[in-house]
């Protein structure tokens, strides 16, 4: 329990309200944990398409580092003078959401850096006093609702309410320049992550192969083939993979693509 102390537990409600809220979609965070949460898996489902090795130490490093920002924020809430409860879960996210925008739209060419935030396990005092500023600002936006809207908790559910918060005149204040970086030192951190992830979805690849057992290949050849389930290509494949032994591996690309074409002969009905 030492080790791993539930506070540090991030659930997958907690972490789709994470990102949707600092990618900017607080009324969508303001709709609920499940469909805050599906909103979040078709995201991570497109891009797992685009790329799987976007999700990575970095991309884990970073979610940890938007955990610490929003738990930070929900105690700042609720010490705050102005605050006498209720709302808090929107104030939050709305609060989160502005300060990335205000770091997108004011700051070129700097991103908030989150690889700091991780190191330190902590936000800074400059950062924590920007909250301050941002969470009243939201508070006393979200308390008043355009005509139209009596019930607070509906009205953050609106692209509008978001519209109207993120176009806020908020200043930045002095110093927080410090707790942002440059964009490019982002981009080659995550190249170097995504590079590192692909060697080792490789070589997990290999491992997974080799396990299944040459025997276990030739039998899945057999049934494919019997079924016209594979190409000529993938045949060919097929024998190398039925031939593996810790002297014999096929490549790391190879093996990947042998998980693929095992995956769906599975679902065919393939049972080993």
């Amino acid at each position: 329990m030492n080790q791993n102390p539930r506070t540090q537990l991030i659930t997958k409600t907690d972490l789709a309200k994470y990102h949707n809220a600092w990618r900017g979609f607080p009324h969508t965070v303001s709709l609920g944990a499940q469909k805050n949460f599906r909103f979040f898996a078709d995201w991570i489902a497109a891009e797992w398409e685009k790329s799987d090795t976007d999700f990575n130490e970095e991309f884990f490093k970073e979610s940890v580092a938007l955990a610490i920002i929003f738990r930070h924020t929900e105690r700042l809430v609720s010490g705050q003078p102005w605050y006498q409860g209720g709302y808090r879960a929107n104030i939050v996210a709305y609060s989160v959401a502005k300060l990335a925008s205000m770091i997108k739209s004011s700051c070129q060419g700097k991103v908030l850096d989150l690889r700091r935030i991780w190191n330190r396990q902590a936000v800074s005092n400059t950062m924590n006093e920007q909250l301050k500023i941002i969470a009243e600002a939201v508070f006393d936006k979200i308390v008043a609702p355009e005509s139209g809207y009596q019930n607070v908790t509906e009205w953050c559910k609106k692209e509008r309410c978001w519209d109207i918060i993120k176009n806020l005149d908020l200043p930045i204040l002095e110093g927080f320049q410090d707790d942002l970086t440059d964009i490019k030192e982002i981009k080659a951190a995550t190249r170097i992550s995504k590079n590192q992830q692909k060697l080792d979805n490789g070589i997990e690849a290999q491992i997974r192969v080799l396990e299944a057992g040459a025997d276990y290949w030739y039998r899945l050849t057999l049934w494919a083939q019997e079924r016209h389930l594979i190409t000529p290509e993938e045949e060919k494949l097929l024998r190398v993979a039925t031939k593996v032994s810790p002297g014999i591996m096929p490549t790391d690309k190879q093996s990947i693509k042998l998980l693929m074409i095992k995956e769906r002969v599975v679902k065919e009905g393939f049972a080993g």
